[in-house]
């Protein structure tokens, strides 16, 4: 089983990260995992005509590859203003340009969120999990941790709440069923 893993957050010290590689210490040692943080793509901000010429960008092409490679999918994404940010955003528009044009190709896809606050990126969850049937993913399920600073140890890297463990093993167990 391949699992290519995105982290959608803009931040060199995102906690929607490290929520992502906590998330990565609870799968099975024989899933191969590709992760890619949207940090690290060299890509400019979609225009057709970017688009047209010099064509999709080395770093989203790689990506691609990468998507159409994968068994599944697990998004980790911050909420800006209720929704992704701007450079998940950018990057699934670009993706969504490279032929085959629905880049997740039924791929299951799971989503993943967190902030200090109570609702855990929920708004932001909901949206995408909304959304991305037009990319072509089939949404296995979300998991969002509220209150970041109270329910995850910077230090060990991982959740503190039994919990919050179970409910995200579960999605991941979902997502790589076949």
């Amino acid at each position: 089983m391949n699992l290519l893993a995105l982290s959608g957050s803009s931040s060199s010290r995102s906690i929607n990260h490290a929520l992502l590689l906590s998330a990565l210490t609870l799968l099975p040692e024989d899933v191969e995992v590709t992760v890619v943080s949207v940090r690290d793509l060299d890509a400019p901000l979609f225009s057709v005509d970017i688009e047209k010429d010099p064509g999709p960008p080395a770093s989203i092409l790689a990506l691609h590859a990468t998507l159409n490679a994968a068994d599944a999918v697990l998004i980790a994404s911050p909420e800006h203003n209720g929704s992704m940010p701007a450079m998940l955003k950018n990057t699934i528009d670009w993706l969504s340009r490279v032929v085959p044009f629905q880049p997740f190709l039924t791929k299951p896809l799971a989503l993943l969120g967190t902030s200090p606050g109570g609702r855990g990126a929920a708004t932001n969850l909901n949206n995408m999990a909304r959304l991305a049937p037009f990319w072509g993913a089939t949404v296995v399920g979300t998991f969002s941790l509220p209150s970041f600073g109270a329910n995850f140890d910077t230090e060990s890297g991982q959740l503190t709440q039994a919990e919050h463990r179970e409910a995200l093993t579960t999605l991941l167990t979902t997502l790589l069923t076949p």
